[in-house]
């Protein structure tokens, strides 16, 4: 799952228990959550919450066109022609 928080200005504290549960139970159905342009304020709350590490610094990526290109390159099967 990659989720474009772009237009995310602040993760209050309901928020980052929220996605601390939502990131967990997603692992244990073996599916990635990550996330795409994320602002600084909001990477900062990221790591100050811990949420960061439990992301994993490698499911954090500067644009939603670098995540998808992660995501292909890990799974080359499901690449479109052309990519």
């Amino acid at each position: 799952m990659l989720v474009d928080a772009g237009a995310i200005t602040h993760v209050d504290t309901t928020a980052q228990d929220m996605l601390t549960e939502g990131v967990e139970k997603l692992g244990d159905d073996d599916v990635r959550f990550s996330l795409a342009r994320v602002t600084g304020p909001v990477h900062d709350i990221l790591n100050r919450s811990g949420l960061a590490e439990l992301i994993g610094s490698g499911a954090i990526y500067p644009t939603l066109r670098v995540g998808v290109s992660d995501y292909l390159e890990r799974n080359p099967d499901l690449r479109p022609d052309g990519w």
